[in-house]
């Protein structure tokens, strides 16, 4: 029997309108988990309920906060003469580990209410399918540095790499940027390595996007296992 999770998606999508006119659009997907391992019924139902409410939360956020500041843009374009803009709101999610009795995932969240571009947050877990609760980095780090320190220094050596091979994609001050918005909740796992990322515009313009740095499998990058 494998240990992997089946993973199925769905999602809540509507179109908002006010005066005949779409205002806002949102789609928000999330997971639902199957798993035939009795041991991991417990944690199935926990992800499970998490990533529904998750979702629920920002279609509630998304018809009530949003359409909101979205009629109101309606009536300051409308007064001015602007064209309206439709507010955009698309959330999905990533699986990127799924073995080890071990699942990892990230959610993107991006959100249009006008101007050049929209934003996209990120957010991600890892989680325990024994235990049914969300690992912390720090199990996945074994190196006799504090995790932070340990990653931090991976991630600066990172940056000095791609600079040098010319790959120049951060702020002047990416070295204490990297360690003043390194957040130890941003990571989640492939099957190669543990990967910890900075939000846009942490550490690098827009254009650069959401910055990722790998950190292979190692005696100090410890894979999942299933303890038994």
């Amino acid at each position: 029997m494998t240990n992997k999770l089946k993973i199925k998606q769905f999602e809540f999508k509507e179109e908002l309108t006010y005066r005949n006119t779409a205002v806002l659009n949102y789609t928000i997907r999330f997971p639902e988990f199957q798993s035939g391992v009795a041991k991991f019924q417990k944690a199935v139902l926990t992800m499970n309920r998490f990533y529904r409410q998750e979702a629920l939360h920002m279609v509630k956020h998304s018809r009530k906060n949003l359409y909101c500041d979205a009629v109101a843009q309606y009536h300051d374009s409308v007064e001015h003469g602007y064209p309206v803009m439709t507010y955009e709101v698309y959330v999905d999610n990533t699986v990127t580990y799924n073995e080890n009795c071990a699942v990892s995932l990230y959610t993107d969240q991006y959100i249009f209410t006008g101007g050049a571009h929209g934003n996209t947050t990120r957010d991600s877990n890892t989680w325990d399918l024994l235990s049914g609760k969300k690992m912390p980095l720090s199990r996945f780090i074994a190196s006799p540095l504090y995790p932070k320190e340990y990653v931090v220094r991976q991630v600066i050596k990172q940056i000095q790499e791609q600079i040098q091979n010319g790959g120049n994609y951060y702020f002047d001050d990416y070295e204490k940027n990297a360690v003043s918005e390194f957040d130890e909740d941003q990571f989640y796992l492939r099957p190669d390595g543990l990967v910890v990322y900075y939000q846009q515009y942490a550490i690098a313009p827009y254009s650069s996007g959401i910055r990722e740095f790998l950190l292979p499998f190692s005696s100090a990058v410890l894979q999942p296992r299933c303890r038994r």
